[in-house]
């Protein structure tokens, strides 16, 4: 008989007790985050790997060169885990076939393909077909009966009369600018602070439209300088310096392509978060494989 020992650092119950310390461990959220500083969790996980897993300044924290390595793998564990649950607890349903799955462009260029492959994994039974489209585009074709369900960035393009919501992610807006642009410097930046920069706009999924409602509703106008659908285009323009962008944590990269580095600052202003949703047909509901995907995916995230 194989017994495992299974170390506490690897273990699901470990991961669970410092959700905490590992979400201010991700790229995504620690630029901006200041928590970590007061976290017991991060504290004790820090004392437990015995190193430094972040740099603490006035200006946030930052991940060490430890704390990135294990913030990737405290990820790739908890995936797993979450993989493995849900494979075993679905085994012997007999579901398979066909899902056709309609995807917003954020959402298939930022996070899901590395979900899908866990999917795969766990459920080869499955096809998916994929297909992208903007928010009118994916409403449409799922009032026709077109696609099975979508996952999408909540939009007012969706029609609510017709189409069902869950919401699987939310994530926070913030200001990206270069590490040595002059804000990094103001202890508590605001909307008027940014309103005096130049903004490089991105118009990928509709982001336009809701960026320039929430500046109306401030009654501020952004100085747009540059308006792009290509994100890495948002990402080089601002490492250097030459305008800042408020975007969403889920695009967040620290690096531009060019290598120049990129922060992410929290704006004390109620800037509304980008909700990440599945969405489906009131009238034809889910199939056995959609909800065998949203349960999948409900767990992941």
């Amino acid at each position: 008989m194989l017994f495992l020992d299974v170390h506490p650092l690897s273990s699901a119950k470990f991961l669970n007790q410092r959700e905490d310390a590992l979400r201010h461990l991700d790229m995504r959220y620690v630029p901006a985050s200041r928590n970590f500083n007061q976290s017991s969790a991060g504290r004790e996980l820090e004392r437990e790997l015995g190193v430094k897993l972040v740099e603490r300044s006035g200006n946030g924290i930052r991940l060490t060169s430890e704390g990135k390595k294990f913030a990737t793998h405290a990820r790739g564990i908890e995936a797993s885990v979450t993989e493995a649950v849900h494979s075993v607890r679905s085994a012997g349903r007999g579901i398979a076939g066909a899902l056709s799955l309609g995807l917003s462009y954020t959402v298939a260029g930022y996070f899901f393909f590395p979900l899908l492959a866990r999917f795969r994994r766990a459920h080869p039974e499955i096809a998916l077909e994929l297909t992208e489209g903007d928010a009118t585009s994916l409403s449409r074709r799922l009032v026709n009966h077109e696609l099975d369900m979508a996952i999408s960035i909540m939009s007012q393009f969706f029609d609510r009369r017709r189409l069902k919501f869950t919401r699987l992610y939310r994530a926070q807006r913030r200001l990206w600018l270069s590490s040595d642009h002059r804000l990094m410097q103001v202890p508590r930046i605001r909307l008027s602070d940014v309103a005096r920069e130049p903004i490089v706009m991105l118009t990928e999924d509709k982001v336009e439209q809701i960026t320039l409602r929430y500046w109306k509703q401030a009654g501020y106008k952004p100085n747009v300088v540059y308006r792009t659908a290509s994100l890495e285009a948002v990402r080089s323009i601002v490492a250097t310096g030459a305008a800042v962008a408020i975007l969403s944590d889920i695009a967040y990269r620290p690096w531009s392509l060019q290598g120049n580095r990129i922060e992410a600052r929290r704006i004390h202003h109620p800037i509304p978060t980008m909700d990440i949703v599945m969405v489906w047909s009131r009238t034809k509901g889910l199939s056995e494989q959609g909800k065998l995907l949203k349960e999948f995916l409900e767990g992941s995230m």
